[in-house]
């Protein structure tokens, strides 16, 4: 979805109203889904009877799922709609979202199913998107997250061309999030006149969140001489190994799914924008070479819980075995 896409549906929903039975909002852009949420609960709820027709659950912690259901079929009070919202989906029980599937809304409810999906193919996914309004609330795409990039900088009046846009999305681009984190900070450096790539390496090196996608990412592209820069700042940062090392594993078994599973593009949780860097890096890294690499972190990751490591110690030494490619 671009920002476009997005400005014309909320749009709809202030000028038409939310539309029943409700809406599922599907993908990795919280920034998305919270925009969407946001327009939805001002059209169907009015705001000074909020408190008696608004619930929202999440779904890690619904142990029991009737509490949810007794709330979806409640009647609303003093007002025609009643907004329920259930978040992280797919982190609530099997039986709950079993139930959800063939669930009937009753009419004057709403429901908003959130949910980060790890695959399309599953029964609830493939129902609750025929049977709500849905929304893939994801970026598929550079050019996608280059439109967002100029809608975000031209509300806080930060000027730039196609080109830079570009190469903030290459240094920052982990999510709109991140991206509009980048942007708030450069938007308050910007002195009437557009930015460059190198105001953004200037303003933008110190960002916490933007180097720490620039070490996995330069790990996954075995330029292990950025990523040891990288981390030297990020210890500056007072970060801590252990999170270092869980970032890079991370990395390292999306590396192994994609290139091990031939369905891997679709089952990793990773932006399709990004993808394309994903298939240019794992052709720079062996099976074996991936395995070994994540055994050396484990390693790492242990030396420093029992002491035998200091954090720098053990990022430094599992870098340098996936440099050498051995263990």
């Amino acid at each position: 979805m671009n920002s476009e896409e997005l400005i014309n549906i909320l749009e709809n929903i202030s000028s038409q109203g939310a539309r029943s039975p409700g809406y599922y909002l599907f993908g990795e852009e919280q920034y998305i889904k919270r925009e969407l949420i946001g327009a939805i609960k001002l059209a169907a709820v009015p705001s000074d009877f909020a408190e008696f027709n608004f619930d929202e659950f999440w779904g890690g912690d619904l142990r029991d799922p009737k509490p949810f259901f007794d709330t979806l079929m409640a009647v609303p009070m003093m007002t025609g709609q009643r907004l329920i919202v259930l978040r992280d989906a797919e982190k609530a029980p099997k039986e709950l979202l079993k139930s959800l599937e063939d669930f009937r809304i009753p009419e004057g409810n709403l429901l908003i199913v959130e949910s980060t999906p790890r695959s399309k193919s599953t029964s609830f996914h493939k129902k609750m998107a025929a049977a709500l309004n849905s929304y893939e609330c994801t970026v598929k795409n550079d050019r996608e997250m280059i439109s967002w990039v100029k809608a975000m900088a031209d509300d806080r009046g930060v000027e730039f061309d196609k080109k830079t846009a570009a190469y903030l999305v290459e240094r920052a681009g982990a999510s709109l999030d991140t991206l509009m984190g980048e942007l708030d900070k450069l938007a308050l450096v910007s002195v009437d006149k557009p930015l460059t790539p190198e105001d953004i390496d200037r303003f933008s090196a110190f960002s916490r969140s933007a180097n720490i996608f620039r070490f996995a990412d330069s790990f996954a592209a075995r330029d292990f001489d950025e990523t040891l820069k990288i981390a030297n700042r990020l210890f500056e940062f007072g970060e801590a190994g252990t999170m270092l090392i869980a970032f890079l594993k991370n990395e390292l078994f999306t590396l192994l799914r994609l290139k091990t599973d031939p369905d891997g593009a679709k089952n990793v949780r990773v932006p399709g924008w990004k993808l394309r860097y994903y298939a240019e890096w794992t052709r720079k890294w062996k099976t074996q070479q991936i395995r070994n690499a994540i055994t050396a972190l484990a390693d790492a990751d242990i030396g420093i819980k029992t002491g035998r490591l200091t954090e720098y110690q053990a990022v430094v030494e599992a870098v340098a075995s996936a440099k050498s490619g051995g263990c």
